[in-house]
């Protein structure tokens, strides 16, 4: 008597694990727009190529999965009680820098949740995604920014066309206020030379370069394209203010 043979699970394989998902993100390309992943890349991955290590940490991420689960299909797809990412795709988590340290060193002090709805809608910002955004809580005053405020930076916004509070990276990282002169020049406005943060909770110092008011060029902040590069990070969307 021929036996029927079993077939495979559908989570036998990486695409078929993939595949459950972008169901539960509601489709492809709702899980490109949260996970930054394009929508060709995740097809090239139900397809059958091998995703790197990034982008099964973002995945994971995204997704609330057990990276085991999500590269060998081992272990339980996801702890008990999480919710499954695709519940949580308006939320767009931010990570927070530590001001004064270099923009490469990448020290990361929190996490901030933001609606992407919201950010699309009331800040108009495209797209919006973890590599586009960062967050730094201030240590000074400057203009409408007050200590300890938080302030949302949009990474996209670097070509000082307007007004407004800018992150630069001196190296390490501050917050400046920049106004446009005359012709190629910049006023930029920054705590007064040596002035000390106002807390032990705000240890680092002002950094010398661009402290109180100066006129400067903008290619000193923007850099040639070349060797020189450019000192800007991105410009303030969004600022909390403490109650």
């Amino acid at each position: 008597m021929n036996r029927k043979m079993p077939q495979p699970s559908v989570t036998d394989d990486f695409a078929g694990r993939l595949h459950q998902v972008i169901q539960e993100f509601g489709s492809r390309s709702a899980l490109a727009k949260v996970s930054g992943i394009p929508g060709s890349t995740l097809q090239d991955y139900e397809g059958g190529s091998k995703p790197g290590i990034d982008a099964l940490l973002r995945l994971a991420r995204i997704a609330n999965l057990d990276l085991n689960w999500l590269i060998a299909g081992e272990g339980e797809k996801r702890p008990k009680g999480t919710l499954a990412g695709g519940l949580l795709a308006d939320v767009l988590v931010v990570s927070q820098y530590q001001l004064g340290a270099a923009l490469s060193m990448e020290q990361i002090i929190g996490y901030l949740p933001f609606s992407r709805f919201w950010l699309e809608r009331e800040l108009h910002l495209e797209e919006p995604t973890d590599d586009t955004l960062l967050a730094v809580a201030a240590e000074w005053n400057l203009h409408q920014v007050s200590t300890g405020d938080l302030v949302l930076v949009d990474r996209r916004q670097r070509n000082l066309d307007r007004d407004g509070i800018y992150l630069l990276d001196l190296p390490g990282m501050v917050l400046r206020s920049l106004i446009r002169g005359i012709g190629d020049k910049l006023i930029v406005v920054g705590p007064e030379a040596g002035q000390s943060a106002p807390s032990a909770h705000h240890p680092s110092r002002a950094h010398p370069t661009f402290a109180g008011r100066q006129e400067v060029r903008r290619r000193d902040l923007l850099g040639n394209g070349g060797s020189v590069v450019s000192k800007v990070v991105g410009r303030a969307v969004w600022i909390g203010h403490r109650l």
